[in-house]
């Protein structure tokens, strides 16, 4: 980009005489503010990832300490590694990791499941922040990809019941209608589901931003 303005933007509204405005780091779509969000393949391995966890990271602490795995609240933009696995007598957190099954499924890593043990409710949660025309989509992608494996999980575990949230935003903090109420099914999150849901937004703008001019700063 130069000055903020990606190749399509300057081809198709400036009129600037630009023969090739594919992207500069992938070459493989027009270099749009979208395509740089949401669909460059340069980006998806390290910026898009640090993105979303860094969204996520938010609501995994905020269980950590009020399932008091956590005495006192960590800031989710701290620096450190995260535990695969955390546990009390009241809860165990799983963060990115594939839960064991009996048999072969396609989708067995929740970004986090909850395991709720004094309530006997398994939660599957999965995040992601697509393109603001994607949200629907991805929401029903999320749900079709997980039914196996709740149904597997009430079969291995009988007595618990098993929740899955689906928590969708927009690259630049666009949510549903539904978000909110998605938000407020998770344990210890409905009263602060508007904070949260806020502090989430703002982390996944603020990646977006990183990506921008990250992309600057490579054309400079």
């Amino acid at each position: 980009m130069k000055d903020g303005v990606t190749l399509a933007y300057r081809k198709m509204v400036f009129r600037q005489n630009i023969t090739d405005d594919s992207c500069r780091v992938c070459k493989s779509h027009p270099e749009t503010v979208m395509h740089l969000l949401s669909a460059c393949p340069f980006y998806a391995p390290n910026a898009y990832i640090h993105r979303h966890n860094a969204a996520l990271r938010v609501l995994y602490y905020h269980l950590r300490h009020k399932y008091g795995i956590d005495k006192t609240p960590v800031l989710p933009y701290a620096p450190g590694d995260i535990a695969s696995v955390v546990e009390n007598e009241k809860c165990r957190i799983y963060w990115n990791m594939s839960i064991a099954t009996t048999r072969q499924l396609t989708a067995t890593k929740p970004d986090i499941t909850l395991f709720d043990l004094e309530h006997k409710v398994i939660y599957l949660v999965e995040f992601s922040a697509p393109a603001e025309r994607n949200i629907i989509i991805k929401e029903d992608e999320k749900h079709l990809k997980y039914q196996d494996l709740m149904f597997e999980l009430r079969r291995l575990h009988p007595g618990f019941a098993v929740r899955l949230v689906i928590l969708i935003i927009g690259v630049l903090g666009g949510i549903n209608t539904t978000f909110l109420g998605s938000l407020s099914v998770l344990p210890h999150c409905k009263k602060q589901s508007k904070y949260l849901a806020d502090a989430m937004q703002k982390a996944v703008i603020m990646g977006s931003l990183r990506v921008l001019r990250s992309h600057d700063t490579r054309q400079t």
